[in-house]
């Protein structure tokens, strides 16, 4: 998810494999005309290398045909290859399967599920390949095949867009105790996770759960997510959300993710950029970065919001060590004018984010100042009231000790007993404070 070279879209797409390769790349032929061709042709030379999807390969042959492509020939050889083959091996998979379950024989019948899902799943037919892996959850006997079963069914409900069974399946996958030693797996289940919270919307979250992932991930769950992807999408949501302590905790003195960030010197620029307030550059290289955001699968719905947020940040973060700021000077920092600049602080004056209110005539923001005196007045208030419920419990914690009480815990209710048990030394409990 670096910056995509609209000329080097085979190098972007090399990065990922399989049926998330296709559906990444039928994104950015929906999104993008000037790369529509070229991505519908690497799709179909995907599909037909990795996948048994006759029908996805028509689909994309019409695609193709509708944005003025010369025509290419179904291959008919390979098209009835492919069914004739289909069709003995799903009679194949579902005869052992009888067989295994006649005979009980645990372990096979899920292997045979397993093996009948990824057949479904190659052929297109995921919601079938979903409902296989299902039902490989009564024959797992072991952690790892649990853990084996979980990842079958977050990466098929990834691709269906399934983001509730993602995330109740990583949840599953983390409780199984060998985890904590395997983190390839680990690092798959955060990227997953990651996902599902980006789903919702939660970018913080999101943030810190792809800053946590393991260099070991590799290219281990490239049909799904790139190790560029989760540098990216855990640096850009973090600096959407983190503020200065955590950008500088979570992100900068992270060692491991700095592994990521080498793979992504873009995203590394812009980190430095913003932390060490380089407005300028730093605007600049969002710009650029932005429309091949957009043309990402799991990315593209949240950049207008990303944007807005890292741009509010930035603004108070300009403003905050100032008194007083002229408004056409910070205007030429952040790439506006000085009256959308005007609007923006507005904006953020209004809902509280910049203490401080701004002359239009003269063109400065000026920095509201605390009320001091108000403010000391709230603290002395707070403090006298702490310091009179204190005192008021150690008085009538001498009072207790005075008339040899204490209050001692049963099984159904808090009772008064008086040490000596003697009824002369008995009193109400209310007349602790009549005294």
């Amino acid at each position: 998810m670096e910056p995509l070279p609209s000329s080097d879209l085979d190098t972007y797409a090399s990065r990922y494999y399989g049926r998330g390769k296709i559906l990444r790349l039928q994104h950015i032929a929906s999104h993008s005309p000037k790369l529509r061709k070229e991505a519908l042709l690497l799709a179909l030379a995907e599909t037909k290398a990795e996948t048994r999807d006759v029908e996805l390969y028509k689909r994309l042959l019409e695609r193709l045909k509708e944005v003025g492509q010369v025509h290419i020939p179904l291959e008919s050889e390979w098209e009835t290859s492919v069914v004739k083959e289909d069709s003995k091996e799903v009679e194949r998979l579902e005869t052992e399967l009888q067989r295994y379950r006649h005979n009980m024989i645990k372990d096979s019948i899920r292997m045979a599920y397993g093996d009948l899902g990824d057949f479904q799943y190659s052929k297109g037919n995921l919601e079938e390949a979903l409902r296989n892996y299902l039902k490989m959850r009564d024959y797992c006997v072991s952690s790892q095949q649990i853990t084996d079963m979980c990842l079958k069914i977050i990466q098929c409900a990834i691709i269906l867009g399934n983001f509730s069974l993602v995330e109740s399946y990583v949840q599953k996958a983390e409780q199984t105790p060998e985890i904590a030693n395997d983190e390839k797996t680990q690092a798959k289940l955060q990227c997953a996770l990651g996902l599902a919270l980006l789903s919702k919307r939660k970018l913080k979250a999101a943030a810190e759960r792809f800053l946590q992932v393991s260099f070991a991930l590799q290219d281990s769950f490239n049909e799904i997510l790139a190790p560029e992807d989760v540098s990216t999408l855990g640096s850009i949501c973090a600096l959407a959300t983190f503020d200065r302590k955590e950008l500088k905790r979570k992100l900068l003195d992270n060692k491991p993710f700095k592994e990521f960030l080498e793979l992504t010197p873009n995203i590394r620029e812009l980190i430095n950029d913003f932390y060490f307030c380089h407005y300028g550059k730093f605007f600049e290289r969002l710009q650029r970065m932005e429309p091949d955001w957009r043309l990402d699968l799991y990315f593209y719905s949240l950049v207008d919001t990303v944007m807005e947020l890292i741009r509010d940040k930035a603004l108070i973060q300009y403003v905050m060590p100032y008194t007083c700021v002229y408004l056409d000077e910070m205007a030429k920092v952040f790439c506006t004018d000085v009256y959308c600049l005007q609007d923006e602080l507005a904006k953020l004056i209004t809902s509280h984010q910049i203490q401080g209110r701004i002359d239009s005539h003269r063109k400065i923001l000026y920095a509201k100042e605390a009320n001091k005196r108000n403010s000391s007045i709230l603290d002395s208030l707070s403090q006298g009231t702490h310091l009179v419920d204190q005192a008021e419990s150690m008085l009538l914690h001498i009072k207790m000790l005075k008339h040899r009480l204490s209050i001692r815990a049963t099984s159904a209710t808090e009772q008064l007993y008086d040490h000596s048990h003697s009824s002369s030394n008995r009193m109400d409990w209310g007349s602790l404070h009549g005294e």
